[in-house]
């Protein structure tokens, strides 16, 4: 197996509503592991509580995990892939469907 990219990343100015918003964020979530190939093992698990939302998307072979502020405009990026990838291309996918 080839060696992990591992990326972490925190982006702000985001619209609180769609970071407050679960199916928002699942959706988000799988099309930015799709864009860098990951292969989900099933539907991202998410929890709310009082800092936020913490979506999580196991793969084979890495995982991308998203911690949403609403209140703060912010969400931390956290992604795993196996070999080499290109993080841009989730987080551009994230971008566009988190900002304002």
């Amino acid at each position: 197996m080839p060696p992990f990219t591992h990326h972490i990343t925190e982006l702000t100015n985001l619209a609180g509503a769609k970071l407050a918003d679960e199916g928002t964020l699942a959706a988000t979530t799988i099309a930015a592991a799709s864009a860098v190939g990951l292969i989900p093992y099933g539907t991202p698990l998410i929890r709310t509580g009082p800092n936020g939302t913490a979506v999580a998307l196991l793969a084979h072979g890495g995982h991308l995990v998203l911690h949403a502020v609403p209140d703060e405009a912010r969400c931390l990026v956290d992604l795993v892939a196996p070999g080499p990838v290109d993080p841009k291309k989730a987080l551009e996918i994230l971008i566009r469907r988190l900002s304002i």
